[in-house]
């Protein structure tokens, strides 16, 4: 096709594209409703640990509740998100600062809910 043509045609694709295969594969896993239940669960779970180990931690002024997969917390008053994700690059965790997010600054950073061993790798990194 002529390339006028072609960049008409890339204007309508979508933005994620997926296979036959992968349809098929999203249709058996959203129908597998025990491997949905299991996964929030212990998703659950892990975020209860994880927000005990930041309400624990003692360094944060909020930690926001959550039902997704991941906590937001705010340090106090003249604390840095980068000067924590500085404090935990050395245990390889590394922490989303939120600054770019409209209404919220560098005393905001975003923990992901990750599995027990990670969360308690990040537990022993936050005491050092």
């Amino acid at each position: 096709a002529h390339a006028d043509v072609i960049q008409q045609l890339k204007q309508l694709e979508p933005a994620w594209k997926l296979s036959g295969l992968d349809m098929a594969y999203m249709q058996q896993a959203l129908a597998n409703t025990d491997f949905i239940a299991q996964t929030r669960q212990q998703n659950d779970s892990n975020r209860a640990l994880l927000q005990q180990v930041l309400h624990d931690s003692g360094l944060f002024a909020e930690i926001y509740p959550s039902t997704a997969n991941f906590l937001l917390a705010r340090l106090p008053n003249d604390n840095d998100g980068y000067q924590l994700q500085a404090k935990l690059a050395p245990v390889r965790i590394l922490i989303r600062v939120c600054e770019n997010f409209i209404g919220l600054d560098k005393q905001y950073v975003r923990f992901a809910v990750k599995e027990p061993s990670l969360i308690e790798q990040l537990a022993s990194g936050i005491q050092t």
